[in-house]
């Protein structure tokens, strides 16, 4: 069975593209402002400022582990490592299903703003039908292996950069509607333009908006699903660091520019974001199938995973699943997902805690798992009885425990599964 895994083969900068348009900045400002702004108001570019910080965090609490535990299975081998095996079941799980999830939202914002821009409406079967054929479209490119991903990446990230001043423009420039509601006639927005009052700054819409934050910068850790791929052992945490500041700055400017009401859209504008969207669904589909093959290879799935073409596959066929007969739940996709990652991210930072050799990685990764866990809490008293999507997240986190009695108990390892830096020759038979 052949991994298609290239040991040492992917530079700091490609690993930086490919974190930057997993992030996939243009979608995410698109999807995810609007419903910021509805929960905090005015208060949104301090939100935006403030997630910076547990993102640093957290990113230096995977450097850490890296250094450690050198696998593209990151969080599961981790907390595998700290805690056991069935946290390690659950870091992967988390990680592997919020992205499924986001793979979904992104085909479908991919095929809706496409047709879009093409001048057609064909109705939401059609739409999840070309969603479907773009994700069997990347699913294919990904299977390949990283080179053809790499290169096919590049060309959408420079497209990115030029999406994102011509987004900056386009809100500074549009007509803002009286009643905020809807948008003008023949226009295009994927901004949630109906909420536009700006809620209190409460403690849980303070800690939904930073969940939600989460969701704007999530993606930069898809370059440490590579770092056995990587030429050397620092390009994942610095091309991780290089993506999380060209975002950010990329979100500076978006912030400074999104006008609460304004009726963004036009058909390049559409052709942007399906650009972007299109991207991440790429990139996302790299760290998700890796962290499956890392699951197979430790014995927590069955071996047929350790296949790159059959775990990539797999999760685009989940991914369609859900986008095709989620229904009502598919609008609260974002805040689902932004609860898994802040998951997977407090589990990270709880192996960095238990794990790191040093005084002040112990304190960051403490920290960090703090800040999730705090704000899952606030979020969840604050919208137990209202919101549908806290609910939901937590059913998924609980399939964890059906799934590891069905799927993740006894197999071995595969050899190489339990040192300190795994061999992908072992993959190679």
């Amino acid at each position: 069975m052949t991994a298609h895994l290239l040991p040492r083969s992917i530079s700091t900068a490609t690993s930086a593209v490919i974190g930057a348009t997993s992030i996939a900045p243009l979608y995410s400002a698109v999807v995810t402002l609007g419903l910021m702004h509805a929960l905090v108001g005015r208060w949104t570019p301090v939100v935006l400022v403030a997630a910076v910080v547990p993102m640093a965090v957290v990113s230096v609490c995977f450097a850490r582990l890296d250094d450690l535990y050198e696998d593209q299975g990151t969080v599961y081998r981790w907390a595998r490592e700290a805690f056991g095996e069935f946290a390690g079941f659950l870091g992967g799980w988390g990680l592997w299903l919020s992205a499924t999830l986001v793979l979904a939202s992104l085909a479908w914002v991919t095929a809706d703003s496409a047709l879009f821009a093409l001048g057609l409406d064909p109705g939401a079967w059609t739409t999840t039908g070309v969603a479907a054929a773009l994700m069997a479209v990347f699913a294919a490119v990904s299977s390949t292996g990283i080179r053809v991903s790499a290169a096919v990446q590049a060309v959408l990230a420079a497209l990115q950069l030029v999406g994102v001043g011509v987004l900056v423009w386009a809100m500074r420039t549009a007509p803002v509607l009286a009643d905020g509601t809807g948008t003008a006639d023949g226009e295009w927005s994927g901004f949630y333009t109906d909420v536009l009052t700006g809620g209190e700054l409460t403690a849980g819409n303070l800690a939904a908006a930073l969940l939600l934050a989460l969701f704007l910068y999530w993606g930069w850790d898809s370059t440490f699903s590579l770092t056995e791929e990587s030429t050397t052992q620092r390009a994942p945490r610095v091309s991780a660091w290089i993506a999380l500041a060209v975002v950010a700055a990329a979100y500076a400017l978006i912030g400074w520019a999104y006008v609460p009401g304004a009726s963004v859209g036009s058909p390049l504008l559409a052709s942007l974001v399906a650009v972007s969207a299109g991207a991440s669904i790429g990139t996302t589909m790299i760290p998700t199938s890796r962290g499956l093959m890392s699951m197979a290879r430790g014995g927590h799935l069955p071996r047929r995973f350790v296949s790159l073409a059959f775990a990539t596959w797999t999760t685009a066929a989940v991914a369609a699943a859900w986008m095709a007969f989620s229904g009502s739940l598919f609008d609260d996709s974002i805040g689902i997902i932004s609860v898994l990652v802040a998951l997977y991210y407090g589990l990270a930072c709880a192996a960095a805690a238990r794990l790191a050799r040093t005084a002040g990685t112990r304190a960051l990764g403490v920290a960090g798992a703090v800040l999730m866990g705090l704000a899952l809490a606030l979020t969840g008293w604050e919208y137990v009885l209202s919101a549908t999507w806290v609910g939901v997240g937590v059913a998924l986190v609980l399939l964890v425990v059906p799934l590891w009695f069905l799927l993740g108990r006894g197999r071995d390892p595969l050899p190489g599964a339990h040192e300190r830096a795994p061999h992908l020759e072992s993959l190679r038979n």
